[in-house]
């Protein structure tokens, strides 16, 4: 793994964790400064939601979705393209200016949260449905 190799090179070991596959993510979330989102495909991650609904601010890949969520140097970063430089960039950018995007993502945070949560995402498939079966009854009439 890229990832691994790269903490092992620049000896890091001491300062970052792979916990791989977690299923309640919430405790770890919650110990952590920054989400660090390097995957070549995604559509709109999950992580990157609860990331942010909990006041995390990202550097992540310019794939799927999430330039939709994250703002360059308000709640985050995104690294347009992939080479070493780029990200190390990236981080030195996340080290001098996290405190302003964790501060930015806080007041955010709960916002993120109410757009994403299962409560509004029921609310807006029910419209959709409500707008089928009207529809579908005015074909027929």
């Amino acid at each position: 793994n890229q990832a691994m190799a790269f903490v092992k090179e620049f000896q890091l070991e001491s300062k970052v964790t792979f916990y791989g596959h977690v299923h309640n993510p919430s405790h770890y979330i919650s110990l952590a400064d920054a989400l660090i989102l390097p995957s070549f495909k995604e559509g709109l991650p999950m992580t990157l939601i609860e990331a942010l609904a909990s006041g995390l601010p990202v550097l992540a890949n310019d794939v799927g979705a999430i330039k939709d969520l994250v703002t360059s140097h308000r709640n985050g970063l995104i690294v347009s393209h992939n080479g070493r430089e780029c990200w190390h960039q990236a981080l030195i950018c996340l080290k001098n200016e996290i405190g302003l995007w964790q501060k930015y993502t806080m007041e955010h945070a709960s916002d993120i949260e109410e757009k994403y949560s299962a409560k509004n995402w029921a609310l807006k498939t029910k419209k959709i449905y409500d707008q089928l079966i009207l529809s579908n009854a005015n074909e027929s009439d």
